[in-house]
């Protein structure tokens, strides 16, 4: 292996160790920086090319250790965009923003309708009219375009609270297409003394006096490492101050390693209380294990750790060994869904009946499609496949998450058909801490677990230790999505729901869980369509 100093233009190579020589890199947007294909969503609000300061492909054998340098990204870029590597280590930095991705400000008053903030000076802005324009020394940003989660933190411990909306600011506003929620059209007065008031504020948000509106504007696309096609990767020892979008997101990866990987703000930095716009770990139709060890997940707005594939929903069966699929999954488009090889299954409409399983010779998009694939199969199906059957990827992994600390609106949603170990973590969720879903209307993303153990956690006032979830249809042939769920000498402490809400689940395990802090009346444990349940 030889060693070599990292630099602003440097040109990866296999077989290498990069070292820092100094405590801090900026980077500045420039059109030198590669462009990076983006397929995690279709918003571009920004109308912008999407630039990677680093760029590592078909490479093998490389570690990035910069012996606790931090990489100051200054504007609309991203820092690591991985793909077709193996043995990739990145280890000892930290990275951070110079303008944070949302802008925020201290509650001054709240009343029906209207809320007015005061926003510090590390959050500049200006407003036109009733146009709201979130500014840095690279970028500006006028937000009536596309969609802006808001939603309020309490500053004494980080949590979200008073509920969430989507809105946008200005008098002519451009919503997205198909969002997951209504789009408010918010106002903005300027009242000078960096003081904002907002207008027509839904009914359903409640904030209070002292809390911070936390308002981001920008789209998914500016994650910290984005991993594609890799083998066998390794984030340690690294903390993601800001970043725009995921903390980490990856497609059709092999062996994810992520140790001392910490999201949490800035101790120096008293005005900052986000960390991450969406989720801090996010893949989809990885494989082999994925490792998620002594790991910090904070302040960020949306799940700590999502893990899942995606339902493909069949169109056409024109001859016995192809298929015409769409990828409906909200904000994915151009995405690579399956690999040559892949084993399928196909489910009868939205049930758990098998119609069919399969193996992928190939998957490519028909000319100028973006969400329709064409897929050929190894044999010939047996028997037709109807339109709005859903095909499903069996590229899973397994999953061990242990020692983990999470304070966030969400912590864990896992769709896995493989084995699932959770334990020894601390949870303060605001909602779900361990959520295992399936989504067959909008996300579509799958799948329903079986075989799951949570031992050994703390689950601090969280609004339900674990959840279960799915839109799918039983049937008598198939009458649970969830398997082999196990929760065991786990301390409950006052849930907001229950500590375990379970809906559709076959073979339930309940133990040596220590509960505490019920209400008059509140009942521990939720059971609905639930079959061999042991509760002791």
């Amino acid at each position: 292996m030889q060693t070599k100093i990292l630099t602003v233009d440097t040109v990866f190579e296999s077989d290498t160790v990069y070292i820092a020589d100094r405590k801090q890199y900026d980077f500045y947007p420039s059109d030198d920086y590669e462009e990076i294909h983006c397929w995690w969503t279709f918003l571009n609000s920004g109308n912008i090319p999407l630039r990677a300061v680093f760029v590592l492909r078909n490479l093998k054998n490389v570690t990035v250790d910069l012996g606790g340098a931090k990489l100051m990204l200054h504007g609309r870029i991203m820092a690591f965009a991985v793909s077709d590597c193996e043995n990739v280590t990145f280890r000892n930095f930290s990275i951070d923003y110079d303008r944070p991705f949302y802008t925020e400000g201290v509650i001054l008053e709240a009343e029906s309708g209207s809320i007015t903030i005061q926003i510090p000076d590390s959050f500049p802005y200006r407003v036109e009219g009733h146009d709201f324009i979130a500014m840095s020394e690279t970028w500006e940003h006028r937000l009536v375009m596309g969609d802006m989660l808001f939603s309020c933190i309490d500053p004494n411990n980080g949590r979200r609270s008073c509920g969430v909306f989507l809105g946008l600011i200005g008098e002519n506003i451009e919503p997205r297409p198909n969002p997951p929620l209504p789009i408010h059209r918010i106002l903005a007065d300027d009242l000078g003394n960096r003081t904002v008031r907002l207008r027509n504020i839904p009914d359903s948000f409640h904030p209070q006096v002292g809390q911070i509106l936390v308002m981001t504007h920008e789209d998914r696309r500016k994650t910290a490492f984005l991993l594609e096609r890799n083998t066998d990767t390794t984030i340690e020892h690294v903390r993601l101050l800001h970043v725009g979008s995921y903390g980490t997101i990856g497609c059709l990866c092999r062996n994810i390693t992520l140790n001392d990987y910490s999201l949490y703000v800035d101790e120096e930095n008293a005005n900052r209380h986000i960390t991450v716009n969406a989720d801090g770990f996010h893949t989809f139709h990885s494989s082999g294990l994925i490792k998620i060890e002594n790991c910090r997940f904070e302040n960020l707005l949306d799940d700590a750790v999502n893990i899942h594939g995606n339902y493909l929903a069949c169109m056409e069966n024109p001859d016995p060994k192809t298929l015409i699929v769409k990828g409906p999954a909200a904000s994915l488009q151009d995405m690579e869904y399956l690999m040559p090889g892949d084993e399928i299954y196909i489910y009868r409409q939205n049930t758990q009946e098998i119609r069919a399983v399969c193996t992928v010779e190939n998957a490519e998009y028909l000319p100028g499609e973006k969400k329709t694939l064409q897929v050929t199969l190894k044999d010939p199906l047996e028997g037709p496949v109807a339109v709005n059957d859903l095909l499903e990827n069996r590229r899973m992994q397994e999953i061990e998450i242990r020692g983990c600390k999470i304070n966030s609106e969400g912590g864990f949603r896992i769709s896995s058909g493989k084995r699932v170990l959770i334990e020894d973590c601390v949870f303060q969720t605001s909602a779900f801490s361990v959520l295992f879903s399936g989504d067959m209307n909008y996300w579509y993303e799958n799948t329903g677990v079986k075989d799951v153990t949570i031992q050994n956690c703390t689950f601090d006032r969280c609004g339900c230790p674990v959840e279960t979830a799915c839109g799918f249809q039983p049937t008598e042939k198939a009458p649970f999505y969830h398997e082999n769920i196990r929760f065991i000498n786990n301390t409950v402490i006052a849930p907001i729901r229950a500590a375990a809400v379970l809906d559709n689940v076959n073979n339930v395990e309940i133990k040596g869980n220590k509960i505490t802090g019920l209400r008059d009346g509140q009942l521990p444990i939720t059971l609905h369509n639930c079959s061999h349940v042991t509760v002791t």
